[in-house]
């Protein structure tokens, strides 16, 4: 399953300044990227954010299969970790896709990040363009998505009662693990194995809202 990635610098509490000043000024010398102050201090004046060392760095235009694309990495830091929190869409691009997302966020890092000298002491990590869903709901969550989704009419989604019991036991068993699974990663597997966007995206916001209403009752009782 594609996924969007996430790219983290950690660095001793004494460098973390200093790698703000090198990073600011190599995107400020770049022909390809512009440094985005403006919207820098904006975050941090709106913002309840603690971090004092904000970037944001717009890309010039990237051209990916049929597409022009063009985006704002927005990067700070939570003590000595700078991680990249998001990259928003800009000029006439309205959003972006995961493999456009990762591919603007992977010219940022070879661009700035993996030539950092070694005196910051900075270790890098890039997470996988692609996960499966196991890693993140484990077997007994898999075995019981894939039991609803193998067993259920997809035309349908979960209205049947026999398919609504299997939705159920899905549901109860990531909410009892307390499993991190977003409604974005749950309507990508139910697409790649089978169901139509409208149903998936339905199905996806279905079970957002279970979870968050079981966590309402729990807190109630």
């Amino acid at each position: 399953m594609e996924t969007f990635q996430k790219l983290t610098v950690e660095l001793p509490l004494d460098k973390v300044e200093l790698f703000y000043d090198y990073l600011s000024q190599k995107i400020n010398n770049s022909q390809d990227w512009s440094l985005r102050n403006d919207l820098a201090a904006n975050f941090i004046k709106n913002s309840f954010t603690k971090s004092k060392y904000v970037i944001t760095a717009e890309s010039n235009e990237f051209l990916l299969g049929n597409r022009t694309i063009r985006g704002v990495v927005w990067l700070w830091n939570d003590q000595n970790v700078f991680k990249v929190n998001n990259i928003i869409p800009s000029g006439s691009v309205r959003n972006l896709e995961t493999n456009e997302y990762n591919y603007i966020l992977g010219e940022f890092k070879r661009d700035f990040i993996d030539n950092v000298p070694n005196n910051l002491e900075a270790k890098v990590n890039l997470t996988n363009a692609s996960k499966l869903i196991e890693d993140t709901i484990g077997e007994d969550g898999l075995a019981a998505l894939k039991s609803f989704s193998d067993g259920a009419n997809k035309t349908t989604g979960n209205t049947n009662p026999y398919d609504f019991q299997r939705w159920c036991e899905f549901i109860f068993i990531i909410y009892r693990t307390e499993t991190s699974l977003s409604s974005t990663e749950l309507e990508k597997w139910l697409i790649e194995n089978g169901w139509d966007d409208e149903m998936a995206l339905k199905l996806s916001l279905e079970f957002d809202y279970s979870i968050e209403l079981l966590g309402k009752y729990e807190q109630s009782r």
